[in-house]
């Protein structure tokens, strides 16, 4: 038990499975909630979908620059407060100019569709 808490391989391996199993838990989410699965302009898909895979890249990234600055490193620190904000901005962003763009008023409502 102590060497799942201390080995960061299981972090990656965890990574891997949510890379693989949010795009599918997002699609069966949309599908059961809206009976009708309006993948390309559903947001909430989108960012259910995305989340495993970018999560996996940001570790990566992270792990990168860990790497390369040091465990310890200020610097190291700054450089991926500044990134992972820099990164949050940008998809919220994408986000908001997607939804007032592209959603359809029909696919905004609950599972009742109102």
């Amino acid at each position: 038990m102590i060497d799942f808490l201390l080995n960061p391989q299981y972090v990656v391996y965890a990574g891997w499975v949510l890379a693989f199993l949010t795009p599918f838990a997002a699609a069966v989410v949309l599908i059961f909630w809206r009976r009708q699965p309006p993948f390309l302009t559903n947001g909430v898909f989108w960012t259910l979908a995305a989340s495993g895979p970018l999560l996996l890249v940001l570790w990566f990234v992270f792990n990168l620059i860990e790497d390369l600055l040091g465990l310890g490193s200020i610097l190291a620190l700054a450089v991926n407060l500044v990134l992972f904000c820099l990164l949050g901005l940008l998809l919220g962003a994408v986000l908001m100019i997607a939804r007032k763009k592209g959603i359809p008023p029909q696919d905004q409502g609950g599972p009742d569709g109102t």
